[in-house]
C-alpha cells in the first residue's frame, strides 16, 4: 500500500505509516523515508539509548539511516506444556534439536491430559498469508543455514471449551529458544557438516542421547516487527505532525509501554525496560512465572552470544532477519508455493 502511494504520487494521503522491515526495499527504492538519524540522536522522548541495539541497527535502518521509530521487535521462541514435560519426560528443558523436536512430538501424541484425550504432540499456526506462513519453514531451516551471524540467508556476500482457555496453562507455560541444529549447510563444501566453535560460534552444547554435541541456534525474527515512519515526500509541517503523533502515542519510551502490556495488541518488547521491569507486567495481571520464562528466553534470543562470537550479541548474535529488499515479501510466498505441504 505504501509502494503503491509513492508509485502514484499519492503525496498527502499519508504522512506516516506502520510498517514492517520487509517493505523496505520497497519504499526505500520510491525514495519514501524521512530520514530520521536526527530526531533518533536528540529526542528525549524517544529515549534511543534504551532500544535495544539489535533494533537500533537492524530494524530501524535502512541502508545505514534510521529511517524509523521502532515499536515492536518479533522472534520466533518455542511453548511447551512444562507439567506435561515433567510428567511424560521428567524433564522442564525445552528440545534443544528439532530432531528431537520431533522425537518428542511422537512420543506426546495422542497422550491425555487435562482429562482431554487425542492431544497433538506440536502445533503450528495456521497463518493468514503465503508469506508468514514461510515462517515456520524458516525457523526450522535457520539453524542449519546460519550460522556465523546476523546475514547469513544468503551465500556469504551475498473460542472455545474453557479448559482450553488460558486459563489452563497459567503457570505452567515453558518458553524456550527454538530449537536448533547440530548440522549445518557449510557452502564451500555444499554439504552438511557437524557443527564446530570455530564454524558455528553462536552454538551451545546439549545433551543428545548420552553425547555432548554442538548445536548452532539461529532465532527467526519474522518479519521483523512494527515500526513507524514518516512520509519523505509530506510538508515539513505534516511530518512534524507525524512524528509528535507518533512519540506522543506509540513510539516513546513511555508511550510504548501501553501496547506492550495490553492482551488486545500482539506487540512484543524491544527497549531494555520492557525486559527489566518485570513489576510493570505483574502489576498489568501477568502471570510472574510465566512472565519470567517468556521475558527472558525473548531477550536470550535477541542478544544471543556464544563461546567464538566475539561480543556479536549486542547485534542479535545470529538471530536470522528478513529480507530488506524489494519485494522481499514476494520470496516467502514463493518458498511456500514451491513446498505447499
Amino acid at each position: 500500500q505504501v509502494a503503491f502511494m509513492l508509485q502514484h504520487q499519492l503525496v498527502n494521503s499519508h504522512n506516516a505509516w506502520m510498517l514492517q522491515p520487509q517493505g523496505y526495499g520497497d519504499v526505500g527504492l520510491l525514495n519514501g523515508f524521512l530520514p530520521l538519524d536526527s530526531l533518533a540522536a536528540s529526542n528525549a522522548a524517544l529515549a534511543w539509548p534504551g532500544i535495544l541495539p539489535i533494533v537500533q541497527q537492524r530494524q530501524a535502518k535502512y541502508l545505514g539511516k534510521v529511517v524509523a521509530m521502532p515499536l515492536d521487535m518479533h522472534v520466533n521462541l518455542l511453548f511447551y506444556r512444562i507439567d506435561v514435560f515433567q510428567e511424560v519426560l521428567n524433564t522442564t528443558q525445552p528440545p534443544q534439536t528439532w530432531l528431537e523436536v520431533l522425537r518428542l512430538a511422537a512420543l506426546l501424541h495422542n497422550r491425555t491430559w487435562d482429562g482431554r484425550p487425542g492431544n497433538y504432540g506440536i502445533c503450528l499456526e495456521q497463518r493468514w498469508d503465503c508469506g508468514s506462513q514461510a515462517d515456520d519453514l524458516y525457523s526450522i531451516l535457520a539453524p542449519m543455514m546460519q550460522y556465523q551471524g546476523t546475514g547469513g540467508q544468503g551465500d556469504g556476500d551475498v473460542l472455545q471449551a474453557l479448559n482450553r482457555s488460558d486459563s489452563a496453562v497459567r503457570g505452567v507455560v515453558g518458553v524456550g529458544q527454538l530449537p536448533g541444529s547440530s548440522m549445518v549447510y557449510e557452502r564451500t563444501l555444499q554439504a552438511m557438516v557437524p557443527c564446530s566453535v570455530e564454524l558455528c560460534p553462536f552454538s551451545v552444547v546439549a545433551d543428545l542421547g548420552g553425547t555432548q554435541t554442538r548445536v548452532n541456534l539461529a532465532p527467526f525474527s519474522p518479519s521483523g516487527g512494527w515500526v513507524a515512519s514518516v512520509n519523505a515526500q509530506s510538508p515539513v509541517a505534516d511530518q512534524a505532525a507525524a512524528i509528535a503523533f507518533l512519540l506522543d502515542s506509540l513510539a516513546s519510551a513511555n508511550s510504548s509501554w501501553d501496547p506492550i502490556l495490553s492482551s488486545e495488541f500482539e506487540t512484543e518488547p524491544y527497549r531494555m525496560e520492557h525486559f527489566k521491569d518485570r513489576q510493570r507486567w505483574l502489576a498489568a495481571g501477568y502471570e510472574e512465572g510465566d512472565t519470567e520464562r517468556w521475558l527472558s528466553a525473548r531477550l536470550a534470543a535477541l542478544t544471543l552470544g556464544g563461546p567464538g562470537a566475539q561480543g556479536a550479541a549486542a547485534l542479535g548474535g545470529n538471530l536470522v532477519l528478513d529480507l530488506r529488499i524489494p519485494g522481499a515479501g514476494l520470496i516467502k510466498c514463493v518458498a511456500v508455493l514451491e513446498h505447499p505441504d
